[in-house]
């Protein structure tokens, strides 16, 4: 027997994980690259802890969390994260942040980079995203211009909240 999906929870999880992956994790990303590059070893800790937090709140996403309506200007003041997430996991997955701390060698920021990038993967995986683009590069803002047609649409329909804070519609 099939499994049931709850339409509005997975439109939800797909909706704001996308928008969250490119509006906020992809540029954490590169952050976490930016810092580690220049030896800011406790900028790239802060970096990664944040890139981290975004991984876990899409994680959270999948299990129903989130129905805040973050189209305010106060976007991210009741935003929890973790919400949802179990708390060996968020603690196993924020324990990576300290390893910036000690990523003295080449080899050891490119292993924190890349276990970053996995993670990132991973959620795309999840998403369903066949081909990922990174928004700041020349293929992203159709990417971006292609979800807002798409999910904002869905996610209205199903009468949920939209996915992107007022900032990004101009609001």
């Amino acid at each position: 027997m099939a499994k049931l999906v709850d339409p509005r929870r997975w439109v939800n999880f797909h909706a704001r994980g996308l928008a969250r992956i490119l509006i906020h994790l992809q540029a954490a990303v590169e952050d976490v690259e930016g810092t580690l590059a220049a030896g800011q070893l406790h900028e790239a800790a802060y970096c990664l802890r944040l890139a981290l937090l975004h991984y876990l709140s899409i994680l959270g996403l999948n299990k129903g969390a989130d129905s805040i309506d973050f189209s305010s200007e106060f976007d991210y003041i009741n935003f929890d994260p973790i919400s949802d997430v179990d708390a060996a996991i968020a603690r196993e997955v924020l324990s990576a942040a300290q390893s910036a701390f000690g990523a003295v060698t080449h080899d050891q920021k490119l292993a924190i980079v890349a276990d970053l990038k996995e993670k990132v993967r991973e959620l795309e995986q999840m998403l369903s995203v066949q081909d990922p683009k990174l928004l700041r590069s020349p293929e992203g803002p159709m990417l971006f211009i292609r979800f807002v047609r798409d999910w904002e649409r869905l996610l209205a329909a199903l009468g949920l909240p939209s996915a992107l804070s007022g900032y990004w519609k101009g609001a």
